[in-house]
């Protein structure tokens, strides 16, 4: 549940949730249903819109709490990433 979490946060960051989904439903194998990875990705995409800045916040805080490491170097990737945006 905690991967799933920063995975997510971190798909939110990189990448246009609904393109990965698209990609990710492009590739079907004989109608297999979704996998639980993807249905979250789609509830996750359709919820965090809709949140406010403080329940956005609370998610950041709780992953931070959760793992540290990791998200220093997610926000050293955003930081680098943004600069790259400015050039």
């Amino acid at each position: 549940m905690m991967v799933t979490l920063a995975l997510l946060y971190l798909l939110l960051i990189f990448f246009q949730v609904d393109t990965l989904f698209a990609a990710m439903n492009s590739v079907t194998v004989d109608d297999k249903p979704p996998s639980i990875f993807q249905c979250q990705l789609k509830l996750f995409n359709q919820w965090y819109p809709h949140w406010s800045p403080e329940e956005r916040t609370q998610l950041f805080d709780s992953l931070t709490r959760i793992d540290q490491a990791f998200m220093d170097r997610l926000n050293q990737q955003i930081f680098e990433q943004s600069m790259n945006l400015n050039l």
